[in-house]
């Protein structure tokens, strides 16, 4: 999934931003630190234009439903879409990092960051493990974290009682 978001990405957004993502990631890859990876985290704002859209072809759409069900990219911005790649990399972390990370993320993101956090869920690890936070997100008023929950999000279905 990562090479398929990865695509699409680079389709939309400059050469300088895709530069500097895979950097950041290669580097998180490396060697895992939490202060520069909530910079880079933050840090997708100044890269990335900030009413980037992407460039989603109906096969890439297609693609992405095949390899998860309900799952969709359509409304999705480059600031969304780089920071779900970068929580991709956070995946490959210990249970107990990759858990303190993403709260941690979640106690101190905007809601840009928040949506991105949401967006990701079906496609993180230790997803019983998420399903508290994700019930919590959808107890907001703020109408893009609740639709980053419920809409072309397939984790609700999966895993909500």
């Amino acid at each position: 999934m990562h090479e398929k978001l990865t695509a699409i990405l680079e389709k939309s957004a400059s050469e300088e931003a895709m530069d500097w993502l895979r950097e950041t990631i290669n580097t998180q890859q490396d060697s895992f630190e939490r202060r520069p990876f909530y910079y880079a985290f933050s840090g997708v704002s100044r890269h990335f234009d900030k009413r980037g859209g992407l460039e989603i072809s109906d096969e890439d759409l297609a693609s992405l439903n095949k390899e998860l069900p309900g799952f969709s990219i359509a409304a999705w911005d480059q600031f969304r879409l780089a920071r779900v790649l970068l929580l991709l990399t956070l995946g490959d972390r210990e249970k107990a990092v990759f858990l303190e990370t993403i709260w941690a993320l979640l106690n101190t993101a905007d809601i840009r960051e928040q949506t991105a956090i949401f967006s990701a869920f079906p496609l993180l690890p230790h997803q019983e493990d998420l399903i508290e936070t994700a019930v919590d997100g959808l107890r907001t008023n703020i109408v893009d974290i609740y639709d980053s929950i419920a809409l072309n999000n397939p984790f609700p279905a999966q895993n909500f009682s």
